[in-house]
């Protein structure tokens, strides 16, 4: 009887790691299925998903000194930041005689929270870039900002063939002055190189560029490109100068995030076009690239080169990479942030908001409105107003004065960056009736 009862407990306890195992395999198995992964990979994807927000809990200095980074793009007038502009138009009509607000589009709401750190222009590798190369040269002449962006993307999409030589430097922080030699001397690179390379040549020249990764799986990075913000069309549009093509529709040019959730109905619908910006690479065959645009992902940073960061930085690592994906693709096991918005995923730069500071009175009567300005512009030099067709004048505090004069009138606001690149307009339209004055 004590053998047997000896025998059982044996038993019992050879069988108890299968009670434990046979659910975490079944487990892991169905990740595996769920998420669309191999059974290896997954114990490395947990792992990642969970030590990114640990590692973000421990150090938070690196994101003090990014929210400290970022401070600056926000510009213009103290008293506007605290107002909300649209309700500030509306007071102004409300308490005030004569004046019909009837174009608030000039007064919309300024981008908030965004964690992108842009590099600056007078960087020294980016300084030593503009002068080895005579970068200004290149765009020199070119009709618009568009076709100056474009004539850029030729210039890089013919310096080197596309390859998988060796750098000399990290792959995220490549010099672009030595690139550009070892590619003139024959070496040749892949996408996220040529990629890296345009985002720094852009920047150089006072315009914002910004990383971008594309996959069809959401896993596996097939290829890289960069993305250029574009005053002229108020968008971001991707600039591929590995296969030196760019995206349009309807003559707009498209961005990362229309490629991926538009780009397939828009090529069935025979709208898409891609342009050649410069001749193909002798090594990389024309392709379709629409599927690999499945899931991308923006590094929220462009400034690899001269702030280095740890490796799983909280501002630097998944926690601080926005992506989107098709809805066909499925769940995706990450610590990215997933932004499925598309104003909020394609944020506007050189975006000015105008708010409605109250009425001037002036000797001899006139009265004057009071308008505050302020924008979400990294690469900031001033404000420029305009009121109807008049001419621009320079606003460098954020508050200018406009003439309350009978009539229809279109107050305009854009800002000027410190590439001497006009942003975008924004209005107000405002018909008043006689001389405006306080009360009904």
């Amino acid at each position: 009887m004590k053998r047997s009862r000896l025998a059982g407990e044996e038993k019992r306890r050879r069988r108890w790691p299968l009670v434990v195992l046979i659910p975490v395999l079944a487990a892991w198995g169905g990740a595996s299925v769920y998420y669309h992964l191999t059974p290896l990979s997954v114990p490395s994807q947990v792992f990642r998903v969970v030590v990114a927000p640990i590692i973000a809990h421990v150090d938070g200095g690196e994101i003090s000194e990014a929210a400290r980074l970022r401070e600056p793009y926000w510009v213009g007038s103290a008293q506007s930041r605290r107002l909300d502009a649209v309700e500030s138009w509306r007071r102004l009509e409300g308490g005030t005689r004569g004046i019909h607000v009837f174009d608030v589009s000039g007064a919309g709401a300024l981008p908030v929270d965004l964690p992108f750190v842009y590099e600056s222009p007078d960087a020294p590798y980016l300084r030593e870039l503009v002068q080895a190369y005579a970068l200004r040269d290149v765009i020199t002449g070119a009709p618009d900002e568009y076709s100056a962006m474009l004539r850029l993307g030729a210039w890089l999409g013919g310096l080197f063939d596309h390859g998988a030589d060796a750098l000399r430097d990290r792959q995220n922080q490549i010099s672009p002055v030595e690139v550009i030699r070892a590619g003139k001397a024959g070496k040749r690179y892949w996408c996220e190189v040529a990629a890296r390379l345009t985002v720094h040549a852009a920047t150089a020249l006072g315009w914002q560029a910004r990383l971008v990764t594309a996959s069809r799986t959401g896993y596996i990075w097939d290829h890289a490109v960069a993305e250029l913000w574009s005053n002229q069309f108020r968008r971001w549009f991707v600039l591929d100068t590995d296969f030196n093509v760019i995206y349009e529709t309807d003559g707009v040019p498209l961005s990362a995030f229309e490629l991926c959730l538009f780009g397939r109905g828009l090529q069935q619908a025979q709208r898409l076009v891609i342009r050649q910006v410069a001749p193909p690479k002798p090594s990389l065959p024309p392709a379709d690239l629409v599927p690999y645009y499945a899931y991308v992902h923006i590094d929220m940073r462009n400034d690899w080169n001269s702030r280095f960061l740890r490796a799983g930085s909280p501002v630097g690592g998944d926690l601080s990479t926005w992506w989107t994906a098709r809805p066909t693709m499925g769940p995706v096991l990450t610590a990215k942030v997933r932004v499925n918005r598309q104003d909020v995923f394609n944020w506007l730069l050189n975006v000015v908001s105008m708010h409605a500071l109250g009425i001037v009175d002036q000797p001899g009567g006139a009265r004057q409105i009071r308008v505050g300005l302020t924008a979400y512009s990294p690469s900031f030099k001033t404000f420029e107003v305009a009121v109807d067709d008049g001419p621009w004048s320079d606003e460098p505090t954020g508050e200018a004065l406009v003439p309350a004069n009978s009539g229809h009138h279109t107050v305009r606001a854009r800002v000027m960056t410190k590439a001497g690149f006009p942003g975008p307009v924004y209005q107000i339209g405002l018909e008043i009736v006689a001389a405006a004055g306080s009360g009904r």
